[in-house]
Formats: structure tokens, C-alpha cells, sequence
């Protein structure tokens, strides 16, 4: 059984935890959330693998879940799982395991990373990337560099504030803005998160 329910149920992560069976007996408040599901009632006693894509159901059964069950631990496993409302959420699953005195596994717990947002945002770099072999973006009106331009501007922030908005260097961060250095996806998300933006803000055409 799972201890400390509430502490779980108050993380910001995805957290779940199955039986020898791989049958889930606990799920916290942002699994649901984030999975689209009205209660816990509905989905334990369930796989965990019921709930992923054909292709990372695949990708546990025949290669994670035996390997955990025998190591007894998994760390930043891809995963992508299927939402109530049939959408995909890509994650990074790490887990641990509880094993009894001969050393099999009882149950695990596992903390889920949902990655959609930046692994979209790193396609779509890659694509611009892709479309310039000079820069990681080209310099046109509307590339992710002129969006946070625009935005910096918008904000009303200088420079300076911008960099100590999403923990860079001043220096590095105009070296962002003059397409020298990258404008990573996990730099997007932090300015979105701390301006209330849409992440896809940055790849709109105006």
C-alpha cells in the first residue's frame, strides 16, 4: 500500500505506483489531471500499459518492465501515454521498487515528467534549425528570436531583466537575441510560464 498519499497528491509531477502484476493501486491528483480522468476509481486495477500508445506499450513489455522487475529501478524512460480524450502525453518515468525478503518486487513507485510542451518545442527548433545551416534560427520577423524580442519589448524588460528572468548571463542572453547561441525549448518554457504566454506564441506567424 502506498504511504504519504497527500504528500503525493500535492506534487506537481505525475506519480503512480503498480503492483507485481503491473496493475496500478495508486495515482495521484496530477496523474489525473494531466491524464483527463474524473477519478482514481476508474483507472486502478487497471495496467499502467493499458494507458500507453501501441508503440511504448511495445517499448515496456518487452523491454523496460521485465528489465525493472529484475533490477528493481528505471530512470527517464520514454514514454507516450493516451489521455481520456485520446490526445498524447509524452513523458520521462523514473521508479523505484519495494521488494519482499527474497528479493522480488512488491510494488513501485514512479515519478512522471510530462515533456509534451518541450519536446513540440524542440521539434519545432529543429525544423527552423533544419531550414538554416548559419544560425539555430534565421533572423526573419518570424522566427522564436523575434517573438521573444517582441515580447521583451512588449513586457517593457531590458535585456538584463530578461536574462535574470530565465537565468542566464546578460552577455548570454544577447548573444539569444543576435542568434549566436540557442534559444533552448526549456528557455521558452520558463518565459512562458513566468509571462502567462502560450509556448506556441513563439512559432505563430503575425
Amino acid at each position: 500500500m502506498v504511504e504519504n498519499t497527500q504528500i503525493y497528491d500535492s506534487l506537481p509531477e505525475m506519480i503512480h505506483s503498480i503492483n507485481r502484476n503491473g496493475e496500478l493501486i495508486y495515482v495521484n491528483q496530477q496523474w489525473l489531471k494531466i491524464l483527463r480522468y474524473e477519478s482514481s476509481e476508474s483507472v486502478l486495477g487497471k495496467r499502467s500499459v493499458d494507458f500507453l500508445t501501441p508503440e511504448s506499450r511495445e517499448f515496456a513489455e518487452k523491454t523496460i518492465l521485465p528489465a525493472f522487475f529484475k533490477n528493481g529501478y528505471c530512470k527517464d524512460i520514454p514514454y507516450q501515454f493516451i489521455r481520456y480524450d485520446r490526445n498524447v502525453v509524452d513523458v520521462l518515468l523514473s521508479a523505484s521498487s519495494s521488494k519482499d525478503s527474497e528479493g522480488n518486487v512488491i510494488n513501485s513507485l514512479a515519478i512522471l515528467k510530462d515533456v509534451t510542451q518541450l519536446n513540440y518545442i524542440d521539434r519545432q527548433l529543429e525544423i527552423l534549425k533544419g531550414n538554416n545551416d548559419q544560425k539555430l534560427v534565421s533572423l526573419n520577423s518570424d522566427t522564436p528570436i523575434e517573438k521573444l524580442k517582441q515580447i521583451r519589448k512588449k513586457e517593457g524588460l531590458k535585456q538584463e531583466e530578461m536574462a535574470t528572468l530565465i537565468g542566464v548571463a546578460n552577455r548570454s542572453y544577447q548573444r539569444i537575441e543576435h542568434g549566436e547561441k540557442p534559444l533552448t525549448a526549456e528557455m521558452i518554457i520558463t518565459i512562458s510560464k513566468k509571462l502567462n504566454l502560450d509556448p506556441s506564441h513563439f512559432f505563430i506567424l503575425d
